[in-house]
C-alpha cells in the first residue's frame, strides 16, 4: 500500500512525550520514507502527548504548520502517474526546536504480494 503513496505529500504530526506511539516510530518512518524519496514533513513537539492542545486551546489536529500544509497542497495528474518521487522535506523538532533538512528527490520501486511486508 505504500506504492500508493509515493506522489502525495505526507504530514507526520508527533508528541513528544507520546506514551501511546513513542516518537521513535514516526522519527524512524519519516527517515524510511525519505529514504525512498516521498515527499513529507515531519513535526515533533516537545513536551507533548499523544493528543494534545497548545496553551491557546488548539487542538492538535488543528495544529497550523498543519493546516498550512494541507492548504498549500495541489494535486498534480502528471505525477499521479509518472512513477518518479518527489522532493522530500523533513522537519524533525528537538529541544531546542524545529530544523528543517530539504532532501534531493529519487525515485522508488516498491513490489509485493498481497500480505508480503515491503521492508
Amino acid at each position: 500500500m505504500l506504492v500508493n503513496a509515493l506522489n502525495m505529500p505526507i504530514y507526520i504530526l508527533h508528541g513528544g512525550d507520546d506514551d501511546n506511539v513513542p516518537p521513535i516510530h514516526g522519527r524512524n518512518f519519516a527517515e524510511w520514507l525519505r529514504e525512498l524519496g516521498y515527499r513529507l514533513t515531519y513535526k515533533e513537539v516537545p513536551g507533548r502527548p499523544h493528543w494534545w492542545s497548545y496553551e491557546d486551546g488548539l487542538s492538535c489536529v488543528d495544529d497550523t504548520d498543519l493546516m498550512g500544509f494541507l492548504k498549500n497542497q495541489r494535486r498534480d495528474p502528471a505525477r499521479a502517474t509518472s512513477g518518479s518521487a518527489p522532493p522530500t522535506s523533513v522537519s524533525p523538532a528537538g529541544a531546542t526546536g524545529q530544523q528543517s533538512t530539504e532532501c534531493g528527490s529519487s525515485a522508488a520501486t516498491l513490489t509485493s504480494k498481497p500480505g508480503q511486508r515491503t521492508r
